[in-house]
């Protein structure tokens, strides 16, 4: 028999079951703020006691232990515990961003931290709901530039819910039916890490030891790069490249518009995933390197990034302060270097190189006295052009695996909203 439906009144929300309500936040749990002791005395930090959470450690449905940092007694006394089992909501940034603690923890002034009256909403059922709830969250916030979610407004927030024996029910299937899409999920971002790492090993085989097996090698005189084939040299980025080259000149017309590319648009293995159009008057710099197709970039700027990637357009490109242009000579295969850049023992070297911690970057004297193993022209071209196939079917898989990851993810969260709501039966 069908299940009997109502309008719950929340447009978002839609129909419920007959025997379920609605019912505000406020009502069925108490919402409290974190706050930090202050970080200027020591005093109230150490290496045991109180875990105490920012939203770097919020983590979904999966519960934690443990805190890098913990409150002792003094901390204690000034923090705002909760119990186990509450569900920490992150209330200033990434709003309805969530964790959970299984033991007793303390946390920031980032964080609301919702408390469940357990008369009324059973603890994991609550945070199912609240999961699929960023829509109503996201309602209530304020801000422009930073978006701020306050108790106020958070406790506004509607719930529907049945009685606690199903709201048990419903979190017990729920647990079930997650931990086997997770188990999934888990499984194909370990094939992506090994597909990830074979593509690493493949292009630093293939631009140090060349593609013939049967070659006869020689020692390069380089740790990192070990053996090379003999016919190959080792050189020096300076002398097979023009680095910083050009940039626009300062009375450029500031109107004229271009593609403005910066580290954050750079993902691995040099993929350009965005390209801001704006113009030279609204540029985000003052000195602004211009690129053109052939032309390999490298972020100078948190180098750990390995922001690395070749321009294969003939677009009006520029590119943010953070980032060297190198130029390669005629008698150099752009995108032979450009794999080469991307090979592990370069990567190391840069980052060998680089100065400072938070930021660590490189300069360019730096950059150009790196050594790369360079191979005859014909052979950098056969190089790439193999690399060029090896990785697009590599990536073709990759893409594939995080294509199904984005459908099992939907899913999920399809499937905690549907029973949730009461959409579908348990």
């Amino acid at each position: 028999m069908a299940r009997i439906m109502k309008d719950s009144g929340i447009e978002w929300i839609g129909d419920i079951p007959e025997e379920w309500h609605t019912i505000k936040l406020k009502n069925v749990a108490k919402i409290i703020t974190g706050n930090t002791p202050s970080k200027s005395d020591d005093s109230f930090y150490s290496e045991e006691g109180l875990s105490w959470v920012k939203p770097d450690n919020l983590d979904g449905f999966y519960g934690f232990t443990s805190t890098k940092e913990k409150l002792n007694s003094e901390g204690m006394s000034l923090a705002r515990a909760v119990p186990k089992y509450t569900l920490l909501t992150c209330c200033i940034g990434t709003i309805g961003k969530f964790g959970y603690a299984t033991e007793e923890v303390a946390f920031n002034q980032q964080i609301n931290a919702i408390v469940f009256s357990q008369d009324k909403i059973y603890w994991k059922f609550g945070i199912y709901y609240m999961s699929v709830q960023d829509q109503q969250q996201k309602f209530y916030q304020n801000g422009n530039v930073v978006f701020i979610l306050n108790t106020e407004n958070q406790k506004r927030v509607l719930l529907t819910i049945p009685k606690l024996l199903e709201q048990q029910a419903i979190a017990n299937y729920l647990d079930l039916k997650c931990s086997l899409i997770d188990s999934t999920i888990e499984k194909q971002k370990a094939v992506i890490e090994k597909l990830k790492h074979y593509k690493q090993s493949l292009i630093t085989e293939a631009v140090t030891k060349g593609l013939d097996p049967t070659a006869k090698m020689k020692p390069s005189g380089i740790e990192w790069i070990g053996d090379i084939p003999k016919g190959w040299e080792v050189t020096k980025l300076k002398y097979f490249s023009k680095i910083d080259s050009e940039k626009l000149p300062e009375n450029t017309d500031k109107d004229y518009e271009f593609d403005y590319i910066d580290i954050g648009s750079v993902g691995e293995f040099g993929n350009i995933n965005q390209f801001e159009r704006i113009a030279f008057g609204n540029s985000p710099s003052r000195a602004r390197m211009i690129v053109q197709k052939g032309d390999i970039i490298i972020s100078t700027v948190r180098t750990y990034l390995r922001a690395i990637a070749v321009i294969e357009e003939s677009n009006k490109f520029i590119v943010s302060t953070g980032f060297a242009v190198i130029g390669t000579k005629d008698e150099c295969y752009p995108k032979y270097f450009f794999y080469e850049s991307l090979c592990e023992p370069i990567v190391q070297e840069i980052v060998r190189n680089s100065v400072g911690i938070s930021y660590p970057a490189i300069n360019t004297s730096k950059l150009r006295e790196i050594k790369y193993a360079t191979p005859p022209l014909s052979e950098q071209q056969a190089i790439a052009n193999y690399l060029d196939i090896k990785c697009v079917g590599i990536d073709s898989v990759i893409n594939g695996k995080q294509r199904l990851i984005g459908k099992l993810t939907a899913y999920k969260k399809s499937l905690i909203y549907e029973c949730v709501t009461g959409k579908r039966e348990v």
